[in-house]
């Protein structure tokens, strides 16, 4: 999105609170990035009040060593790009005396079940945002009833160029059916319930050669213990791969031809909308924004979360009948390249950034 906006005219700086691989990307393509060190502001039952109390102090310090650097930069507006970043964000913007817009990119409670320690103030700055945007429906309609704060909505974009990939060369014939299910193993990806429906496949004699690569595993949770306990125990270690996190998923998404998002309440889905573009049929969840990217029938097929019965139906459509399964996904990638592109989710955040000071 930054490298787009440049492209487009605006001149950025991105602020970060550690540094880490994609802040030297930036920087290597000319973007200026500051790291400050500044925590996140959501409730901990376990943290002492002195503790918090100084985090506070340091977000404090923090801001105000962002806004003395960034004095003579002559900046416009803020972009808070989501709500781990928004209290700090906005107490930027209020030093530089200038508007911030609210980028929603998550749904705290239902997916990461947090919430921030001083709830007023946090509805304060919601409030006081210039503009809040939100990545799907489903975020859109969290924030009023959570909030009672309306947002514009602008879907995430994906590089095409990136996730590219030949539909022809999916559901080949005569050879296995390549699943993967990519991310993070947990129980709020859904990883045990692939698993179940994955092994009810298995075991139906009437099914075609299937191949699972569960890939995300970052060997230090109990969680993975026990998905690899579970897949030896249904006697499916023949047919799954366990596969560590992998950095590059356009690649496994390439060498797959169906992509399982078990995920529950995802904000907008980005994964699923990777596997869209690199022509896989997706069996996904209908919650959170994945039925705004996924069309039953259409683009993918969907299935209520948890029901690991209605999910083996979901993948035995999508194995039985190659030739339906490829047109399904070529018409998926077809949509997506309309829908979610980068370049048009940059043009229309440009958009929020001219409403916003044409109207200041």
């Amino acid at each position: 999105l930054v490298v787009l906006l440049k492209a487009m005219g605006v001149e950025p700086v991105v602020v970060v609170a550690e540094r880490w691989k994609l802040v030297e990307r930036l920087e290597a393509l000319g973007i200026e990035c500051l790291t400050v060190r500044n925590y996140r502001p959501f409730r901990s039952r376990t943290l002492p009040v002195a503790k918090h109390l100084a985090k506070v102090a340091i977000n404090e310090a923090a801001a105000l060593r962002v806004a003395w650097r960034l004095r003579s930069r002559r900046i416009d507006l803020v972009h808070i790009n989501s709500q781990f970043a928004g209290l700090f964000g906005a107490r930027v913007a209020r030093l530089l005396g200038v508007p911030y817009v609210y980028h929603i990119r998550e749904m705290l409670q239902p997916h990461f079940r947090a919430d921030f320690h001083d709830r007023r103030h946090a509805e304060r700055v919601l409030r006081e945002a210039a503009e809040v945007v939100s990545v799907s429906s489903a975020v859109r309609d969290y924030m009023q009833a959570e909030y009672g704060r309306a947002s514009r909505l602008v879907y995430n974009g994906i590089d095409e160029k990136v996730y590219a990939a030949d539909p022809d060369a999916k559901f080949r014939d005569g050879a296995p059916v390549r699943v993967v299910a990519m991310g993070r193993v947990d129980p709020a990806k859904g990883t045990r319930e692939a698993v179940e429906a994955f092994g009810r496949l298995v075991k139906d004699p009437g099914t075609p050669a299937v191949r699972l690569r569960i890939v995300g595993f970052v060997g230090i949770g109990e969680y993975e213990r026990e998905i690899a306990a579970r897949v030896a125990e249904l006697g499916l270690s023949p047919h799954v791969d366990l596969m560590p996190f992998d950095d590059d998923p356009a690649e496994v998404l390439r060498g797959a031809d169906v992509s399982l998002v078990c995920s529950r309440d995802e904000a907008f889905g980005r994964v699923t909308v990777e596997s869209l573009l690199c022509a896989c049929l997706v069996v996904a969840t209908r919650s959170g924004g994945t039925p705004e990217v996924v069309q039953e029938g259409t683009t993918g097929f969907l299935y209520e979360p948890g029901d690991v019965e209605e999910l083996t139906h979901c993948l035995r459509r999508a194995v039985e009948d190659a030739g339906r399964s490829r047109e399904i996904a070529r018409e998926a990638q077809r949509t997506a390249r309309l829908r979610f592109t980068a370049e048009r989710n940059a043009r229309e955040v440009l958009g929020v950034y001219r409403d916003v000071l044409g109207a200041t």
